[in-house]
């Protein structure tokens, strides 16, 4: 390792080409990255463009909590058009029609705690306020102790004559769920949109 190459050894010179190599393999997978990545954003922007084109007005991803024939957690997709509402999960659709839909909110889980479950019975009471989604909140009440603070998108709805209610956590995905209350609000029917942070 002490043969002199010119001026140096290569002792002195192999840390030198160890750097180089390295630097050669970070700048090659920033460059793989960067490909990878444009290729992503692409196939993104021309799904986004496809939903739109078939009459998609928001979209947002979301983990089921209650309402649909889904396993609790089960992550849905979930499309907003202009007369629908359309969810999709584990290769089911399950589609409410707009006219259906009596209020969409958005709850977190202290509200529906704090101004529903205020005893024992708190299941009970938050079932018949929410539905499932309350009677899911209401049970867990006196066991939480995290200071994560969940929202729920709720979808108030008649079914035959009866109210019903299909809820999702929208803790992670709030700004989208946002949009499509917005448009709910904003909606000629009249229909209310209440969003409570």
């Amino acid at each position: 390792m002490d043969t002199p190459m010119g001026q140096s050894t290569v002792g002195e010179i192999l840390p030198l080409l160890i750097i180089i190599g390295v630097l050669f393999l970070l700048i090659i997978f920033c460059i793989r990255m960067f490909i990878l990545t444009s290729r992503a954003k692409a196939q993104g922007k021309k799904k986004r463009q496809e939903l739109i084109a078939s009459g998609v007005i928001n979209m947002t991803v979301a983990s089921h909590m209650a309402g649909l024939p889904l396993a609790e957690g089960t992550s849905c997709n979930i499309y907003e058009y202009e007369n629908k509402i359309l969810f999709k999960a584990n290769g089911s659709d399950f589609t409410l029609t707009k006219e259906k839909i009596t209020d969409i909110s958005i709850k977190t889980d202290a509200e529906i705690t704090n101004q529903y479950v205020s005893s024992v019975g708190g299941a009970v009471a938050g079932a018949v306020l929410f539905g499932p989604l309350g009677a899911i909140v209401g049970g867990r009440a006196k066991k939480k102790k995290s200071k994560t603070v969940y929202r729920y998108l709720i979808f108030t709805y008649m079914k035959e004559a009866t109210v019903d209610y299909i809820s999702f956590d929208v803790t992670n995905t709030f700004i989208q769920a946002m949009k499509i209350c917005g448009n709910f609000k904003n909606k000629p029917s009249g229909a209310k949109v209440s969003v409570e942070l």
